[in-house]
């Protein structure tokens, strides 16, 4: 089964990935210490969600 996932990332390149709580979000929005949201994709997991966003970043 696939799920939406957000990706966020940090100022050290660190990223983190969550199930997607809400339609629209911001920035501001994002969890303790992450400040940038990144994408959002549909993914089986989190971990694929964050290698969906490395394939996208390289293209």
């Amino acid at each position: 089964m696939t799920v939406e996932y957000d990706v966020w990332s940090d100022g050290d390149g660190r990223l983190k990935s969550e199930v997607a709580q809400q339609l629209f979000v911001d920035d501001k929005d994002a969890p303790y210490p992450y400040q940038k949201h990144e994408i959002r994709v549909t993914a089986k997991d989190g971990n694929d969600a964050i290698k969906q966003l490395r394939q996208a970043k390289k293209q």
